[in-house]
């Protein structure tokens, strides 16, 4: 509702929820130890004891999950609604099940609006015409977005405003209520590039009245691109964002019944306290951010421009109340540049916003179809995002441990050793797949171990450097005695060398795709799990090579597919994605010429070069 009043009183309440509680992590498995003996009774157990370990077999695809879901949390609503900063809107959002909030507060106080050259009609009939002023202006606007889908979120935003000219019958001008209701879709095109376009419906208060207008309702189309270098290979803290609008801008509607029944328009500060067009505009705005402090500090530029469009065929009156010129005979862009940051303090989710805007243009050349650009406006607000998805719980296993009787175990007798070859394998980790309750061997330098164990079927998991992990197991009868048990290994599949992690396979993709096959799936995770059992390497380069068949602008693509598709596979087997990078290479790096079809498929390969790691532990 706009209302014309003599006070204007205005209270504020903001309420915060609670965050989610973090999840717990998985405790250390047991040390292995071995152990070498003939049949023998089993030692006597403990006295009962009870013991709690937290179970969480999907513990690091979880923290990889939340991760994000927790940096994009910290996504925030530009002043209209949709994530972004404070004019411009990004082509982005948070992750599905995700909402934000906010309040922010806007000030401005100087005298703009009536000067020697533009004065201001006096209220008084038989007074001079006004050459300065004083103007307060402050006001409010309430956002709320929720992310639907990792393509799609939804927006509100509804106002109040109020601006005092004592140059001005009435003095007190006021805006409750003017809303805008939005959806904005976007896609990711690459980890840098992002496209997006927003529909916004914009709902307009009447004047001196309660209840929407109708006549007054427009609507706003917008296309969105944004690049954010924190997604290249050298990830740099700087993201940018163009909007590129058009407005049906029918907000004069709102004082047509008053200027029909006065004979005229209103005044120059009616129409900048009322905040109203008369025309359509195209709408441009630029903005970029950068991310200090663990990203805990945002600060932001932007620039906005206004370009009007008479549409609706508006009739300038050359003279009107005001002495304002037409947009016929002087065509203003109204246009500000805006400096601010914002701040996520303490509590994550929570942020607080701080921005300057600056008038560049129509702060002082004024014409009939636009409202007045102030020459600054300050803005105060904060924000709330939340997260509406509960965190996987920690799971607490009690085990309780009872005395029995002792009972004469028979004894597994195991050789690891490589396959094909007599020669044992010494140090290999010997654990009990299907009985968890007996602590793991390692094997001595012979490569044999031996286990007591009760009658029963075992299957054994054997792991080493240097070999694929193995499996093997042996069934002990119900009369105890010595059960040989062979366990061969294969040769690993992936080593690290002192600046690469070799593979002696290649990944299989499917004929001219970037689909991993499924026969590659015991290689994805041997290079994963040596990628986890390797911190030390920090960041690795996933690079992806093809031969010469086909134009190199198709193998330069599908090998920067490729790339980026292992390096997926891994960041879902569990490796952080900070440590990897994929770059594509295409058919440039030939290891041998492509002058047949065998020397071609060696050259379609996958590498993955050490770009990063801190020096090996000395022995």
């Amino acid at each position: 509702m706009r209302r014309l009043r003599a006070l204007w009183p205005l209270a504020i309440i903001v309420a915060a929820p609670s965050t989610a509680r973090a999840a717990g992590q998985p405790a250390a498995g047991p040390a292995p130890s071995t152990a070498e003996a003939t049949p023998l009774p089993a030692p006597a157990p403990p006295p009962p004891a009870a013991s709690e370990t937290p179970v969480d077999a999907d513990a690091a695809r979880d923290s990889a999950l939340w991760a994000e879901r927790d940096r994009q949390l910290s996504e925030t609503d530009a002043i209209s609604g949709g994530v972004g900063l404070l004019h411009t809107q990004h082509a982005v959002s948070g992750a599905p099940g995700q909402f934000r909030m906010g309040f922010t507060s806007e000030f401005f106080s100087a005298g703009f609006l009536c000067s020697t050259t533009f004065p201001c009609p006096n209220p008084n009939a038989n007074g001079a015409p006004i050459t300065s002023d004083t103007l307060s202006h402050f006001g409010g606007t309430l956002t709320l977005s929720a992310t639907v889908t990792k393509w799609l979120e939804v927006y509100a935003a509804t106002g109040a405003y109020g601006s005092a000219d004592s140059s001005n019958r009435p003095s007190l001008l006021q805006v409750f209520g003017d809303s805008q209701i939005g959806l904005k879709a976007f896609y990711p095109l690459s980890p840098v590039f992002h496209v997006g376009g927003v529909t916004e419906l914009d709902l307009v208060n009447g004047s001196g009245a309660v209840g929407l207008t109708g006549a007054g309702t427009g609507a706003k189309f917008r296309a969105i691109g944004t690049a954010d270098l924190r997604g290249l290979g050298e990830s740099i803290p700087l993201r940018m964002s163009l909007n590129l609008g058009y407005a049906v801008d029918d907000t004069a509607q709102v004082v047509a019944a008053y200027e029909a029944a006065t004979g005229g328009p209103v005044t120059r500060i009616e129409r900048f306290g009322l905040e109203f067009n008369r025309v359509d505009h195209f709408d441009v705005a630029f903005g970029a951010e950068t991310f200090l402090l663990r990203s805990l500090i945002r600060p932001f530029l932007e620039y906005t421009l206004l370009v009007p469009v008479n549409r609706q065929g508006y009739a300038c009156p050359v003279v009107n109340a005001s002495g304002d010129h037409c947009l016929e005979n002087d065509a203003v862009v109204p246009s500000k540049l805006t400096v601010g940051s914002r701040f996520f303090p303490w509590k994550h989710g929570f942020s607080v916003v701080a921005a300057f805007d600056v008038g560049v243009t129509g702060t002082s050349d004024f014409i009939e179809e636009v409202a007045p650009t102030p020459p600054w406006m300050l803005y105060l607000g904060v924000g709330w995002a939340v997260d509406t998805w509960d965190r996987p719980p920690v799971e607490i296993r009690r085990t309780v441990e009872h005395v029995v009787p002792p009972k004469v175990l028979g004894q597994l007798r195991g050789f690891v050793h490589p396959k094909d070859k007599s020669d044992g394998i010494p140090g290999a980790i010997v654990a009990f797949e299907d009985h968890p309750d007996i602590t793991s061997r390692v094997s001595g330098a012979d490569g044999r171990f031996a286990v007591p164990v009760e009658p029963g079927t075992y299957k054994l998991a054997v792991h080493v450097k240097g070999y694929q992990d193995g499996k093997c197991g042996g069934e002990m009868g119900p009369t105890p005695a010595d059960v040989p048990v062979d366990c061969p290994l294969e040769p690993a599949l992936v080593n690290v060398t002192a600046n690469e992690i070799t593979i002696d396979k290649q990944i299989q993709f499917q004929v001219d795709s970037a689909n991993i096959l499924s026969e590659s799936d015991g290689l994805m995770r041997e290079i994963a799990d040596t990628l986890i059992k390797n911190p030390r390497i920090k960041k690795v380069e996933v690079q992806g090579h093809t031969d010469s068949s086909g134009s190199n602008e198709y193998n330069q693509a599908l090998s920067e597919q490729r790339a980026m598709a292992v390096r997926d596979g891994l960041v879902s087997r569990g490796v952080a994605p900070e440590r990897l990078v994929a770059h594509g290479y295409g058919e440039d790096r030939p290891l041998i010429p492509n002058v047949t079809r065998a020397l071609k498929a060696l050259n379609r390969r996958v590498q993955f070069i050490i770009l990063e790691q801190t020096p090996a532990p000395e022995k």
